[in-house]
Order: structure tokens, then C-alpha cells, then sequence
């Protein structure tokens, strides 16, 4: 069984440009314009940039070294705001391997006359193809143990009835759902108190190994307005000392809140509460 593992990261470069920012992100928004900036080294082989820029909008492009590898991008855009913020989820691939799964985030202040670009990616990297250094911001991690094997806690994520036990914080209700669970499923959980279920959540499942690891981003809107967009990891596995009877869960979410409509304790204390439901249910 070939060995399975993440590493999580988190970097930011800062660029200035002399230059309004309507300029700068049309060089992000024009598919010619970002055709010739967003490309491999010069003796790469490339395939032609597809980019349809608009919010749930994808984009990909490929390239490599004539004797390859393929190094293969594919996007989907998550939060636009005009000339101020790109929020885009990507998953790269060398050949068919995918080797990492990204939260990028793009930013553009006026800076006097030009403008200030700040570009933050969260990035888990899967199973050692890649590897951006132990640089950590803007992450939840949560650990938890059941006392039942991991083919029971993933069944819980995977199973329409399992999930719908637990799948909203504390005494919050779960008013819609649709269910999807594969590698390129999307789900719409619309959810929240029982007399104002106001949060809507949109799921992309990006990575899934059964029994082992889920990967996924999610935006979340509050009465339509964009609050958050999230790249989440579950892993799972067996407890050493009970002889694969117990299964630890370890959940990374790394997030980028949108305009000072949630926080990180918020997120950290209702993520809490659905993992203490899924032992309450196993």
C-alpha cells in the first residue's frame, strides 16, 4: 500500500505596480492579457490557456519539458470583487498524479497613483509530490479519536443518512442539502438556526482516498453574501494502540474570511461541535 500523507502551507508575495488597480486586475481577467504572464518557462510546451472568469468559472492550462513531465492547473474561480479580490481554488497534477490542492487569493489596493498587490495561497501538498516548507498562516487544525474503526468514521462522511446526524454546528438544522460524494462532486448544505437557516454552503470534493483522506473547498454565503472561502483536509487512520479498532481525525481547514463577515473562532468552535456529533453518532 503506497504510503499517504499532507503538508499544509501558507505564503504571501507582495507586489507594487505603477499602475490604477483596474489595470492590474484586468491583467488577471482578460484571457489574453493573463495568457501572457501565466505560463511555464520558455522551453516549456504549453496548451493554450482556458479561462471563463466569472464566479463558479473554471480555468486550466498545462505545460512541461518536451520529455515531460505534464504539469497540469485547473481552477475554479470562488469570490470576485471588481477590481479589489480574486478568490480562486486550483488542483495541480504532474501527469495523472495530483500533487497538491490550492486556496489563492489575490488582493489589489491602490497604493498612491498604482496599486499594491497581495497574493496569499493555502496549499495542502499530498503524498510528497510536492512541497512548499513548514510556512503556516491562517489555519484550523482539530484532532479528534473515536472508538471505531476508520472504515466507520469515513462512512460517515460518504453515507447521505450517516452525514445528515451530524453535519451542521450544535443545535443548528440543516434546511436543504444535496449529496455528491466523489472527486469532482458538488453539494449546497443550506443550514443554521432553526428559525433562520441563513448560511449556504458550496462544496467541491477535490481529493478523496476511501478510508483515508478527503479533500475539499467550500465557499459559505450569509443571505447571499460571500463570507468565506475554505480549503479543508481530512485525514484518517487507525489509532497505534488499539490495534486499528480506534481511528484518529485530524481536520486541517485553512480560510480566507471575506470582508469581516466571520472569524476563525467562529469557524474553529462550529467545526468542534460537528466533530464531537460524528462520536456521538459512530
Amino acid at each position: 500500500m503506497s504510503k499517504r500523507f499532507t503538508k499544509h502551507s501558507t505564503f504571501t508575495i507582495e507586489r507594487s505596480f505603477a499602475v490604477p488597480p483596474a489595470r492590474v486586475f484586468a491583467a488577471f481577467a482578460d484571457a489574453r492579457a493573463k495568457a501572457r504572464w501565466f505560463v511555464g518557462p520558455d522551453e516549456w510546451e504549453k496548451s493554450n490557456l482556458k479561462l471563463d472568469f466569472k464566479v463558479g468559472g473554471r480555468e486550466s492550462v498545462s505545460g512541461g519539458p518536451p520529455d515531460g513531465p505534464i504539469h497540469s492547473y485547473n481552477a475554479i474561480y470562488q469570490d470576485i470583487v471588481p477590481n479589489e479580490r480574486i478568490v480562486l481554488t486550483y488542483e495541480m497534477h504532474l501527469d495523472k498524479t495530483r500533487i497538491s490542492v490550492t486556496l489563492g487569493t489575490s488582493e489589489f489596493k491602490p497604493a498612491g497613483q498604482g496599486t499594491k498587490l497581495v497574493y496569499t495561497e493555502q496549499s495542502v501538498y499530498l503524498d510528497g509530490h510536492d512541497d512548499a516548507g513548514a510556512r503556516e498562516h491562517g489555519t484550523i487544525r482539530l484532532e479528534r479519536c473515536y472508538k471505531a474503526a476508520p472504515n466507520r468514521v469515513f462512512a460517515a462522511w460518504a453515507e447521505p443518512k450517516a452525514r445528515a446526524k451530524w453535519d451542521a454546528p450544535g443545535r443548528w438544522v440543516i434546511a436543504e442539502q444535496t449529496f455528491d460524494f466523489r472527486e469532482g462532486g458538488r453539494e449546497v448544505k443550506r443550514f443554521g438556526p432553526q428559525d433562520d437557516p441563513r448560511l449556504v454552503a458550496d462544496t467541491l470534493y477535490l481529493d478523496i482516498v476511501p478510508q483515508r483522506r478527503i479533500v475539499f473547498s467550500y465557499s459559505m454565503t450569509s443571505r447571499g453574501t460571500p463570507i468565506s472561502v475554505s480549503l479543508t483536509t481530512i485525514e484518517i487512520s487507525a489509532a497505534p494502540s488499539s490495534g486499528g479498532k480506534d481511528t484518529q481525525l485530524l481536520l486541517t481547514e485553512q480560510i480566507v474570511f471575506l470582508d469581516g463577515n466571520d472569524n476563525a473562532a467562529n469557524r474553529e468552535e462550529g467545526l468542534a461541535s460537528m466533530l464531537d456529533k460524528i462520536g456521538e453518532t459512530l
